[in-house]
């Protein structure tokens, strides 16, 4: 570089010598020049030496007692380009992308760091914090590491040295889910199943929580899927209620990369069994007969109406009894009349295609 000094007046009766000195000559030096007569400024060249980080010179000149004085700001090499391999990868897939640091020169004996950041280092981030150039290099190499996210994203990834930096662009998009298996196609209304949430590759450092939901309240799970770091994969759970009829129910998982889906059927409780207490009577007696159905599960909200039905006449029972909302059982009253001959009457509870039966011998 060149170095210009003003006089203020021309140089008179002869040439004038001037060696300039600096602070430092490890990062510059100068070298003495004349001023021919009549000039009014003169420059002079300094070399300025490979600095690994910014330095500050000072130079002065002595002319007639008085120091004069130039300060300087001597920078390393800066980083001239960034250049990623890929521009746009699948966030957490196996793809490896690399850049590549440029400098606007060789690095000097001191070398040259380059530092780098990151606009979203949970995304997308450079496998080391930097890295030295070496003396006489202009050129390094980096690799990235990239991870899942629910959305895609444009993370700009900064290389710097000194005051200087210079960005790249990376479009990392959502992760692409592999899809969601369940632990039962078919589940009784009231009862737990699981699901399992895949990803298409392991997860990466961070857990993600994949937004999930149930298009029926009939089957309910949480709001997300928290994947654990390092895996593929995590098992959620899902309630059911009971309910009165066969009711589907798909659980969806979404990323901006997409959806996937598992549907299972919750069907309701079925008849049980039909049992009389006491077994056996004396018709028309006081004796009071009860019976009670029992069901596999807890009625729905409407409730179960089970059809009743005597096969004696002299037995009677209601033509149906209602297991209530939340309940496994009901009770019903039986009735009898006397008879000359002692003889069992077959009680018949019916619930849709299955029917129990129960026995009550009337003496």
């Amino acid at each position: 570089m060149n170095l210009t000094v003003a006089f203020e007046s021309p140089i008179k009766y002869q040439p004038l010598k001037l060696t300039p000195v600096v602070s430092s000559t490890n990062l510059a030096e100068a070298w003495p020049f004349t001023v021919p007569v009549g000039a009014t400024s003169a420059t002079f060249p300094v070399h300025t030496k490979s600095v690994s980080e910014v330095s500050k010179l000072t130079l002065w000149l002595k002319h007639r007692g008085v120091d004069n004085f130039f300060y300087l700001k001597i920078v390393p090499p800066i980083v001239s380009s960034f250049t990623l391999d890929q521009t746009a990868v699948e966030g957490g897939s196996p793809d490896v992308v690399k850049g590549t640091v440029k400098l606007d020169r060789p690095a000097g004996p001191g070398n040259v760091r380059v530092y780098f950041s990151s606009t979203d280092r949970f995304r997308a981030k450079t496998n080391v914090f930097d890295l030295v150039i070496p003396s006489g290099s202009d050129t390094a190499t980096v690799n990235l590491t990239h991870f899942h996210g629910i959305d895609s994203k444009t993370v700009y990834l900064y290389a710097k040295t000194g005051e200087k930096s210079t960005k790249a662009t990376l479009y990392v998009s959502a992760c692409q889910l592999f899809g969601i298996n369940l632990s039962s196609p078919f589940v009784l209304g009231g009862t737990a199943l699981s699901g399992t949430l895949r990803l298409r590759y392991p997860n990466g450092i961070y857990p993600i929580d994949i937004p999930i939901a149930s298009d029926s309240e009939a089957g309910t799970v949480a709001t997300f899927v928290r994947i654990p770091a390092n895996v593929d994969s995590a098992v959620f759970p899902i309630s059911t209620t009971p309910v009165t009829s066969n009711t589907a129910v798909n659980i969806t998982a979404t990323t901006g990369a997409g959806s996937v889906s598992g549907g299972f059927l919750i069907y309701p409780s079925a008849l049980a069994s039909v049992s009389i207490s006491p077994t056996s009577v004396i018709g028309g007696s006081s004796s009071r007969v009860t019976g009670v159905i029992n069901l596999n599960g807890v009625a729905g909200r409407s409730g179960i109406t089970v059809s009743l039905s005597s096969n004696r006449s002299f037995v009677g029972v209601p033509a149906t009894v209602t297991v209530p909302a939340g309940a496994k059982k009901a009770y019903f009253n039986i009735t009898h009349s006397a008879i000359r001959i002692q003889d069992t009457a077959t009680i018949t509870a019916t619930l849709g295609d299955t029917s129990k039966t129960a026995t009550l011998l009337v003496k």
